[in-house]
């Protein structure tokens, strides 16, 4: 699994916006798509062609900007067609960006149930894939949107707050990458402050092996490595500032 992008609607030289791209089950997937991560694809070796489906964890601009051109690229290639699924409402929101230049019958957009709260978890049957042991739960933001689970060895929280019955259901993850977006004394309004993710972590006590910080704005990228240490004494997890292009698991 490599992190793409770790920044977040506002612009920084080094943090593009959200993708990770996760091989598993001998497919890939790609997991949102912000401005950026078409790069960054680029940037890894990777061709867009290779990508099987994309998962948005929910569909603010940051997270699905460059879809377009990501499905115009693998248009481009070999004329194939783009795999699209997330929460409800998916579909509508996405799909007038397709409409510039003409490509909305170049991709197939789906989108899942999900459960009514955090910790709700819900099997995924992700299209035009071999994928097995995805889940998604919901997640606590200011659109709806969900966080992902791919078996036992990542996670991803997506978008939201800090919620302990969220952290329940990475219990036994590997490697989860968690929104920490704003700094240190911040308010965690739809975003976790380094203290929000602590008092979540002490009282869910997940089994996670590593955390990663993802999704910084630009005050909370300043300080970062504050973060990671409020957050590092309040679970066993070795915790990171997850960068741009970091292959977290192997």
């Amino acid at each position: 699994m490599t992190i793409l992008g770790t920044g977040a609607a506002l612009a920084t030289g080094d943090r593009v916006q959200t993708g990770l791209l996760v091989d598993v089950s001998g497919s890939t997937l790609l997991v949102d798509c912000g401005s950026g991560v078409l790069h960054r694809l680029a940037g890894v070796g990777r061709d867009p062609t290779e990508i099987d489906a994309v998962l948005l964890s929910h569909t603010h601009l940051d997270h699905v900007s460059d879809l377009p051109g990501l499905v115009k690229a693998r248009w481009m290639i070999d004329q194939s067609p783009t795999q699209i699924i997330g929460p409800p409402g998916t579909p509508d929101d996405v799909g007038p960006l397709f409409e510039i230049d003409g490509q909305s019958d170049r991709v197939e957009v789906s989108s899942f149930e999900t459960g009514a709260k955090p910790g709700d978890r819900i099997e995924i049957d992700v299209p035009g894939t071999t994928c097995e042991s995805v889940s998604a739960t919901p997640t606590v933001h200011s659109r709806q949107g969900v966080g992902y689970r791919f078996g036992t060895r990542f996670g991803f929280a997506g978008d939201t707050e800090a919620s302990a019955t969220l952290l329940a259901f990475f219990d036994g993850v590997d490697v989860l990458v968690h929104d920490c977006a704003f700094p240190s004394g911040g308010e965690p309004d739809n975003h976790p402050t380094p203290e929000a993710l602590a008092e979540a972590l002490e009282s869910a006590d997940p089994d996670i092996d590593r955390l990663y910080l993802t999704h910084l704005y630009p005050d909370a990228a300043c300080r970062a490595d504050e973060a990671r240490e409020i957050v590092a004494e309040a679970t066993d997890a070795a915790v990171h500032v997850a960068d741009d292009t970091d292959d977290v698991v192997e």
